[in-house]
């Protein structure tokens, strides 16, 4: 991940342009069925781009311009005619099904967006179920080593009976 000092992605884009460009080039020039450049897009490709696309604010013409070279090199992998279209290749039945990057993009961002939500939905709520316990237990005049003596006795009972 390459952040410049002035919060600009741009040189982010670029390191990634470079690493990405260098791949599809050497991927049009192999000569592979639909599975296996299905595959080399899915596991390969869509992850590199997704894993920086989720930290960085890829712009809007950086994924056009991807997104173009992508289906250019899978197209040249497959020996497919240029005027093939985009939705043979985005197509699940009778396509290979491969997902275009914005799509891609934008479901790795919600998805780790409602991750990143239900984690902290968690943390909170078992903070809060936590600070129940104590509050109720301070109530019965038990300190915080009376807390964590009961932990430990919950887990050297459990493992007794293993």
């Amino acid at each position: 991940m390459h952040i410049a000092t002035d919060g600009s992605w741009t040189k982010q884009e670029e390191v990634l342009t470079e690493k990405i460009e260098g791949f599809l080039s050497r991927l049009s020039r192999k000569s592979l069925r639909e599975i296996q450049a299905k595959t080399v897009v899915q596991s390969v490709i869509l992850p590199t781009i997704l894993y920086a696309g989720a930290i960085a604010a890829l712009s809007d013409s950086w994924v056009t311009k991807m997104e173009t070279r992508i289906l250019r090199a899978v197209k040249g992998a497959m020996k497919l005619r240029s005027g093939t279209s985009t939705a043979y290749i985005r197509d699940n039945k009778i396509g290979l099904g491969i997902p275009s990057l914005r799509d891609a993009l934008d479901n790795e961002i919600i998805s780790s967006s409602y991750l990143r939500l239900n984690q902290v939905n968690e943390k909170t709520e078992g903070c809060t179920a936590w600070q129940r316990l104590s509050d109720t237990l301070g109530e019965l005049d038990c300190d915080q080593r009376a807390i964590q003596t009961l932990s430990c006795m919950e887990r050297t009972e459990t493992s007794d009976r293993h």
